[in-house]
């Protein structure tokens, strides 16, 4: 047998060998064509190695031998207060987180610069200031300043508007007197009305009007009236 086969020419394998490669292509083509009819794309078709994504807690960014893809990220600086409202002139904390370790920050209220601190190492820091006595009641917003004065992490504090008090001078005297009266936290250019009333008289329960202006734009008042000649009316 074996001799039988040497004895053929060299063009004899030739024929062979290439008709076996033409079945072994043949034989793939039907095979692509079949995966290709039966809906299936080559994007479908599993991945010796996929790169994948993942998070963790700091800004660099680093590739694995593996072939992940190491994507790093780090929390903004924050503030926070407490408390969160009060009436201009009290005291309130800022605390501030993940700021730039040893960093300046400016802390303002408003339009008006109220603290200067520095960062821990951690990018922390903690202080209290005075809500400046000329904020307006309603909602003020307070920055923390940094990076060369670049960046800023803010928050809300809300002010109270303060209750409107008043006082006379002299606070006693005899009928027909004149008594001056100064008051403060008014609505700012809103109309007062002064009452007098003697609390052994029936004739008005709520009082008998003595005086009537307007407060100035801080909302004060200061102005007189005279008392009664006679406490019997």
């Amino acid at each position: 047998m074996f001799k039988k086969l040497f004895q053929r020419p060299p063009t004899a394998f030739f024929s062979a060998a290439c008709r076996a490669s033409f079945v072994a292509m043949s034989t793939m083509l039907l095979f692509f064509l079949f995966f290709m009819g039966s809906g299936h794309t080559l994007a479908k078709m599993p991945k010796l190695m996929q790169p994948s994504l993942l998070t963790t807690g700091s800004n660099n960014a680093s590739a694995r031998s593996s072939g992940q893809l190491s994507l790093q990220t780090s929390a903004l600086p924050t503030i926070r207060l407490k408390p969160t409202f009060g009436r201009a002139g009290t005291f309130t904390t800022v605390v501030g987180d993940h700021f730039a370790q040893k960093d300046v920050v400016f802390v303002s209220c408003g339009r008006w610069l109220v603290a200067k601190t520095k960062t821990d190492k951690k990018g922390h820091f903690v202080l209290a200031f005075r809500v400046p006595l000329l904020s307006l009641p309603g909602f003020t917003l307070v920055k923390a300043i940094y990076g060369n004065k670049r960046q800023s992490a803010s928050a809300s504090f809300k002010v109270i508007a303060p209750l409107p008090s008043a006082s006379l001078y002299p606070n006693h005297g005899l009928p027909g007197a004149r008594i001056a009266i100064t008051g403060k936290n008014f609505t700012h250019h809103g109309r007062i009305i002064i009452l007098f009333s003697d609390p052994s008289s029936n004739i008005s329960s709520v009082g008998i009007t003595v005086g009537r202006i307007n407060a100035s734009a801080r909302g004060t008042i200061s102005t007189h009236f005279t008392t009664f000649s006679t406490l019997n009316y």
